[in-house]
């Protein structure tokens, strides 16, 4: 009855949820993983049973280590697909991917504090400072060449009077256009500690 209610399928799923170990490691070392997005799909063929699918599905994962990456050029890695226990693997697609690796640059830029919404304030003046003027990024050249400063947002309308927030730092090219998508930059600071007065 089991099997009839519940039956065993099974399906292609491309895994998503890819962690990248010894990153930072590999930064340390002067070193950067380039065009992420051009690695192939991990796809796998699992199977279980249509519950157990549905419930755990986005329990799986991949982890790639690149600790053992010691210089730019072209790097051979191994995808290990992480299952839940009531899920089997029964076939990967991609056993090995290549990934891109340069050397990384680093440089300092700006801090803009930009406010918002500032028609709520009523006439009021605020005064918003950093704790920092400027904030140093690492990532690869072409990357790091596009970023211009790094812009963070105070909304006014959420002050109820002077004290201290934490606000997100946001890296913009010359155009004032966020670098979000498939970037290497690494920020020292993603957060910063905003005083209004």
């Amino acid at each position: 009855i089991k099997n009839i209610v519940n039956p065993s399928i099974t399906v292609w799923r491309k895994v998503t949820d890819i962690n990248f170990i010894g990153e930072n490691e590999l930064r340390n070392n002067g070193l950067v993983v380039v065009s992420k997005e051009d690695m192939p799909d991990l796809n796998v063929k699992i199977k279980g049973t249509r519950n157990d699918l549905m419930n755990d599905m986005n329990r799986i994962f991949a982890d790639i280590n690149l600790t053992n990456i010691t210089g730019p050029g072209t790097a051979r890695v191994y995808p290990l697909i992480n299952m839940p226990a009531d899920i089997m693997l029964e076939k990967q697609k991609n056993s090995f991917v290549e990934l891109q690796i340069e050397y990384a640059y680093s440089k300092e830029i700006p801090v803009r504090i930009v406010q918002i919404n500032e028609d709520e304030l009523k006439n009021k003046m605020v005064k918003s400072e950093g704790e920092f003027d400027t904030i140093r990024i690492t990532g690869s050249k072409s990357d790091i060449e596009k970023a211009e400063k790094c812009i963070v947002n105070v909304d006014t309308s959420e002050l109820s009077g002077s004290g201290y927030g934490i606000y997100s730092c946001e890296i913009v090219d010359a155009d004032n256009s966020p670098i979000r998508e498939n970037n290497t930059i690494y920020m020292e600071h993603t957060n910063m500690q905003i005083k209004n007065t």
